[in-house]
């Protein structure tokens, strides 16, 4: 299994909304139909939010990071633990 994270930032003039919007209805779709070529077995979205209890302070090094999307690999080793990639039992863009 091969896991990667990745640190996205919308482009200037984009709200946190828009892109979270955009990220979800339309990005999650095209991740999905792709997923059994590019081996995918799973894609998580963890979403930037603010919070008044933590407003204005410096929370860490990413700065004003918008999201990491995490895309984990199927791989020979973990499909002969857990079987092929058709035997997927939780669709990609359904809760964990």
């Amino acid at each position: 299994m091969i896991k990667m994270i990745f640190c996205l930032h919308r482009l200037p003039g984009l709200s946190r909304e828009d892109f979270q919007l955009y990220w979800r209805e339309r990005h999650a779709p095209l991740v999905q139909e792709v997923a059994p070529i590019l081996r995918i077995r799973r894609y998580v979205q963890s979403h930037s939010f603010t919070h008044a209890a933590i407003a204005g302070r410096k929370t860490s090094s990413l700065g004003d990071a918008s999201g990491f999307p995490e895309p984990i690999f199927a791989g020979r080793f973990y499909e002969r633990a857990v079987g092929p990639i058709a035997s997927v039992t939780r669709p990609i863009g359904t809760a964990s």
